[in-house]
């Protein structure tokens, strides 16, 4: 039914799939047969989602220990733990804090319970909920998140490709039954008890029912704007009265190029943030993790500037430093004055440096030493002023920079003075260990790749 639909599909805003998509299913195999799909996770068929294939047992093994050192920091092994992970697919599954896991597991587990998470406090409670998942990728964190919460029907709308692992990877292992829903019928009113259902872009309008949670985790960020577009617009309509809205996603990416683009401001925002404590990879987009609902707004479009300023600032791997003014402004709780000073801020993000040194040297970051000393370590690095940039980065660490951010500085701060170790504070990751680009950089004392990051984000 997948591969008949998908053509129709295809023909809806949707259903379309983007360049990014389309680059990835062309290196990629699809659509396994019955006895590819009992090993699927030892293929590419993961490809682009979080299971890719290291090319040996031995690599794969170091890539388990990088992932482990990276995402143990966002889920701890005892919530690791209450979830066993299927055998189906025959993952490549390693020893960590007495638990076998895959390192996709790992990954996924950040997903489930932070998810968990948002819908213990802000989400519907006392009732099994109707969950829609866009872009479930092989199912993984949906299998996890079906052991963490009660379910009532989960739903999901992928391409073509996708949509036939997640669907068939978690028919096996879960107790529900699937129905593939098709572009063409009459309205479905009421989602099956206990059901999963299955469905091409193209069919979302058959659905009449409301969802207590829609979920999108990093797939907005990789379609044209116009489907993002298409899809949020949807779920102003889709939600239950208390139902959520949870995207994990960036920007620079595809389509959207910038964090006002999403216009989050049409929904009530709960929440947004850092997603996980350190990312995947040290070079990677970050995503913001942002929990919705559909009821009243409480900030206007004119604070888009000010969510282009957080969505870019965690780019630089910022958190600690946000949630303050993040849970002040969703709050309702900043003044004219201090929309403007954030909005002002936004302008940092710009390859116009006469533009950065005046948000530099203005009152937006005044209150804000350690965010200013770090940025003013970019800019200063950007033009080639190293040793004052080494300044500003001995001022933001002082002054408390912390997360990421603070390993960010450090590797830099290392390469500028020939260092070939890191000096770690008590909380912060091994970056050695979990990222093989840190250890290039200070081997090579060669920041380039991080200041070629850091273009590529003040242009998006």
């Amino acid at each position: 039914m997948i591969g008949r639909e998908a053509a129709a599909s295809a023909q809806s805003v949707a259903g379309r799939t983007s360049r990014f998509w389309t680059e990835l299913f062309d290196e990629r195999p699809n659509f396994p047969d019955i006895n590819s799909f009992l090993g699927f996770r030892r293929d590419n068929f993961g490809y682009g989602m979080a299971d890719e294939r290291q090319g040996g047992l031995d690599r794969e093994r170091d890539y388990f220990n990088r992932a482990h050192e990276i995402f143990r920091w966002s889920v701890s092994k005892e919530a690791v733990s209450q979830v066993p992970e299927p055998s189906l697919g025959a993952p490549y599954a390693f020893e960590a804090d007495g638990l076998y896991r895959s390192s996709a597991f790992w990954v996924n587990a950040t997903t489930a319970h932070r998810v968990k998470d948002f819908i213990d406090r802000f989400g519907p409670q006392g009732r099994p909920l109707n969950i829609l998942e866009i872009g479930a990728g092989w199912g993984a964190a949906a299998y996890q998140l079906h052991h963490l919460i009660e379910v009532g029907s989960y739903t999901i709308v992928d391409l073509p490709q996708n949509l036939l692992l997640s669907t068939t990877y978690l028919a096996s292992t879960l107790d529900r039954k699937l129905t593939l829903v098709g572009c063409e019928g009459a309205p479905i009113i009421a989602p099956p008890d206990k059901g999963l259902v299955g469905l091409l872009p193209g069919a979302i309008p058959r659905l009449a029912y409301g969802f207590d949670l829609v979920l999108n985790s990093f797939s907005f960020q990789e379609m044209d704007a116009e489907t993002v577009e298409t899809y949020l617009a949807w779920c102003q309509s889709a939600l239950t009265d208390d139902g959520l809205l949870i995207s994990i996603n960036s920007h620079g990416k595809s389509g959207i190029k910038r964090p006002s683009e999403y216009r989050y401001s049409r929904f009530k925002l709960h929440h947004m943030g850092m997603f996980r404590r350190f990312p995947s990879g040290f070079l990677n987009t970050i995503p913001y993790e942002v929990v919705m609902s559909r009821r009243s707004s409480t900030i206007g479009p004119e604070s888009e500037q000010v969510i282009d300023a957080f969505g870019f600032l965690i780019q630089l791997g910022m958190d600690e430093e946000l949630k303050v003014p993040i849970a002040e402004f969703i709050g309702g709780q900043f003044s004219a004055q201090e929309i403007a000073r954030w909005g002002e801020l936004s302008g940092f993000f710009s390859s116009d440096t006469s533009r950065r040194a005046s948000v530099l040297s203005g009152n937006a970051l005044l209150h804000m030493p350690e965010i200013r000393e770090y940025l003013m370590a970019q800019h200063l690095l950007d033009i080639g002023n190293s040793a004052a940039a080494v300044i500003a980065l001995r001022s933001a660490l002082a002054t408390g920079l912390s997360g990421f951010a603070a390993v960010r500085a450090e590797v830099l701060l290392a390469c500028l003075e020939g260092r070939r170790e890191l000096r770690r504070d008590e909380g912060l990751i091994d970056a050695t260990t979990a990222y093989p680009d840190v250890m290039g950089m200070l081997e090579a004392g060669d920041f380039t790749p991080m200041l070629h990051q850091f273009r590529r984000i003040v242009n998006a």
